[in-house]
Parts: structure tokens; C-alpha cells; sequence
């Protein structure tokens, strides 16, 4: 029972809070111990404050995760967790995660809350509007890397900020293209409190597949700018992550085509070797580049 309760906080879906740590690794500052620590404090406050999310997210979508063929297996709509249970944990959760960004800043406080408030309006009311769903869960993204900046005080530039947005309006229209194509694959109807339709398919193709290649494109221009010049002593190693980039994003995209892709990317993204190679090659050219 502790497992399935454990369960719902989703913990593989904490990898996404790594993203705190990418202002560290782009402003060079992992040399400082105590950067390091209110970074890996940072992952911690967004892991529970976002376990919180998922936690009131079951509560919210439980009939419709019981009639799902994958989601009826999660810890509450199969009934071995306590519903009641959950809802105390909500509230816990979320003031541990307050609690402890207190202990970083005031400004960091403002922006958790602010992530909170809109996970649960995105939950009630705006998850269920087409277009504007894949924004807010792009925003949650980039959220993420400001805080992560706020939290080791550093400036956040805005190529940086313009890949991620590029980047995760890519992922977050692969999570909706992926639902509707298991849907359309194993002959069940859409769901309608997502805003999309079966038509609307070609439509988010489109956009997640041209949102990140527009990510690459970023990439390319920002490896060729001064402030790489500046940062990097041999920028020109740079140029290596483009291609790891352009083929991570053309391979998930071409597997959603057929697929064979769950509905969350993240999972996805766990079980791919293909993404556990691009990350030991991204941190290679990294490395290169730095030295």
C-alpha cells in the first residue's frame, strides 16, 4: 500500500524538475557548492509542489482515468489508494514546498505560488481549451529554468529562454498527439475535456514538429553569437549538440507518427536508449567546448 501511495506522487515524472539545474550548467556555475545546493533544493521544492499537482489532477480526472485502458491503473482509480488520504496530502506537500522556499527567497516563494495557482486553473478550467492547454504546459517548462535561476541568482538570457519555449511547446504537443493517436488506434473516442478532436491531428503534428526544429534553429544562431564567444572557450564544439538535438526531436516525432510512443513523453523518454546516448554525446560536446 505505502508503494501505491508513493506511486501517486509520480516520482519518474520528477526528471522535468531537473530542468532548475540547466541555469547552472549554462552560467558555468557548478563549481560553487553552494549553487549546487540551492539548485538540488529548488529539485526538491518543484518534485513535491508538482507531486501535489499530480496528486489533485487524479482526484479531479478519476471517472475519466477509470474508463482509460492505461490510466485505470493508476494507484487511485484502481482503488488501492484512499481518496480521502490524497486530499490531506495535497495541502502537506505544498506547504513543505513553501516552507522550503523560504529558506532560498521571497521571489522564489512568489513564483512556486504562481506555478501552483496555475496548474490548478490549468487543471479546472484550461486544459480543456485547444492551443492555450500546450502553452501553459510550456510555461510550466520554462518556469522551471527561471526558478532554477532565481534560486542561484544568476542571469537567465533570452536565447536560453527561447530554446526552452521552443523546445517544450514541442513535448507538450507530442503529449496531445500522442493521446489522440492511442485513441484513434485503439477505436476509443477522443477526449473532449482536452479540446481536441481527431481532425485537429495534422494540426498538432505540425506544430510540435516545427516548434522544435525552431528549438534547433535557436540552438544554431546562439552557438554563433558573441555571448557564446564569451562563455565558451571553444564554442565551435557547440556546434555537435545541434545534430544530437535535430535527431532526438526528428526520431520521437517519426515514432509519435507511428506509433509507438506512450502518452506521456516522459516515460517515453525514460525507456528510450536513443535518448540516454544523446545525453551522454550532449554532455561530451559540452565538455569540449567548455575546456
Amino acid at each position: 500500500m505505502i508503494l501505491s501511495y508513493i506511486k501517486t506522487l509520480r516520482p519518474h515524472q520528477w526528471i522535468k524538475n531537473l530542468l532548475v539545474f540547466l541555469p547552472l550548467i549554462a552560467s558555468h556555475s557548478y563549481t560553487s557548492a553552494h549553487s549546487i545546493y540551492l539548485a538540488a533544493l529548488t529539485f526538491i521544492i518543484f518534485s513535491l509542489a508538482a507531486s501535489a499537482v499530480y496528486i489533485f489532477n487524479d482526484i479531479a480526472d478519476l471517472q475519466y482515468d477509470k474508463r482509460h485502458p492505461i490510466k485505470k491503473n493508476r494507484p487511485l482509480a484502481s482503488g488501492r489508494v484512499s481518496k480521502y488520504v490524497l486530499i490531506i496530502m495535497i495541502p502537506t506537500l505544498i506547504g513543505i514546498s513553501l516552507s522550503l522556499c523560504l529558506i532560498i527567497s521571497n521571489q522564489l516563494t512568489y513564483l512556486l505560488g504562481l506555478y501552483l495557482i496555475t496548474n490548478f486553473l490549468y487543471s479546472k478550467i484550461l486544459k480543456s481549451i485547444a492551443v492555450v492547454d500546450i502553452l501553459i504546459l510550456t510555461l510550466f517548462y520554462v518556469m522551471r529554468i527561471i526558478s532554477g535561476a532565481i534560486a542561484i541568482n544568476v542571469f537567465i538570457s533570452a536565447w536560453l529562454i527561447a530554446f526552452s519555449i521552443f523546445l517544450f511547446l514541442s513535448l507538450a504537443a507530442a503529449k496531445r498527439y500522442a493521446e489522440l493517436s492511442n485513441a484513434k488506434k485503439d477505436n476509443r473516442s477522443c477526449n473532449n475535456s482536452r479540446g481536441y478532436s481527431f481532425a485537429d491531428k495534422e494540426f498538432i503534428y505540425t506544430t510540435g514538429l516545427t516548434s522544435g526544429l525552431l528549438s534547433v534553429l535557436v540552438l544554431a544562431l546562439y552557438v554563433n553569437s558573441q555571448q557564446a564567444e564569451k562563455l565558451y572557450t571553444n564554442p565551435i564544439f557547440l556546434w555537435g549538440i545541434c545534430p544530437i538535438i535535430l535527431t532526438w526531436i526528428l526520431r520521437m516525432w517519426l515514432l509519435l507518427n507511428r506509433f509507438q510512443v506512450d502518452e506521456d513523453p516522459v516515460i517515453y523518454t525514460l525507456q528510450d536508449k536513443w535518448s540516454y546516448v544523446s545525453l551522454i554525446l550532449f554532455i561530451v560536446f559540452f565538455l569540449l567546448a567548455t575546456t
